[in-house]
């Protein structure tokens, strides 16, 4: 009976081993190729820049939640966009989203939103993608670059999730600790 279940355990353990060694990441995204020509007839804008923040979708974030990242725009192929702006992105390639990662740079192929988490929004189909110093623009743009306009394109700053959090533990304490303490007179009197 032991023999039996530490050959068990054993295969158990090994099978459970291999599966998150050799185990790749799932995508659910897949998207039709289209060349930079096909890409910016579906974008309202396209152009280069640099992370310069990203702000997640919260603690709770479900996952069409959007992150949303400040791009320091460098280049505009199409569009009229301003040298700082936020983008917003399902933060998840799996979910069709793009992970925006401070400091690096990228070609985004955007659509403008008028009641979105940004002025913009884009997507791992999109065509938006990180450059490296080995791709570069080259191919991905759809046309000669031109200077972004002056100033920025900004989402609304909406209030952390911990201040809300934190406002409504101090309400419940103002309200809580003067009800407790009035019921636990009231106790004593009765005694």
């Amino acid at each position: 009976m032991t023999r039996l279940l530490s050959a068990l355990a054993l295969v158990v353990g090994a099978t459970g081993v291999m599966g998150f060694a050799g185990a790749a990441p799932a995508c659910a995204c897949s998207c039709v190729q289209r060349s930079p020509a096909e890409l910016a007839a579906s974008a309202d804008a396209v152009f280069t820049g640099t992370v310069r923040a990203v702000r997640g979708p919260g603690l709770f974030a479900g996952p069409e939640d959007r992150a949303v990242a400040t791009i320091d725009v460098d280049a505009v192929y199409q569009g009229d966009v301003a040298e700082r702006v936020d983008v917003a992105a399902v933060p998840a390639e799996a979910s069709c989203g793009v992970e925006f990662h401070a400091g690096e740079r990228y070609i985004l192929y955007a659509t403008t939103e008028s009641a979105g988490a940004a002025p913009y929004h884009t997507g791992f189909c999109t065509g938006t993608e990180k450059l490296t110093a080995r791709t570069g623009v080259g191919g991905a743009a759809p046309g000669p670059a031109k200077s972004p306009r002056a100033g920025a394109e900004l989402a609304p700053q909406a209030g952390s999730p911990w201040a809300l959090g934190a406002g409504l533990l101090v309400a419940t304490m103002l309200v809580g600790l003067p009800a407790a303490l009035t019921l636990r007179a009231r106790r004593a009197r009765a005694r």
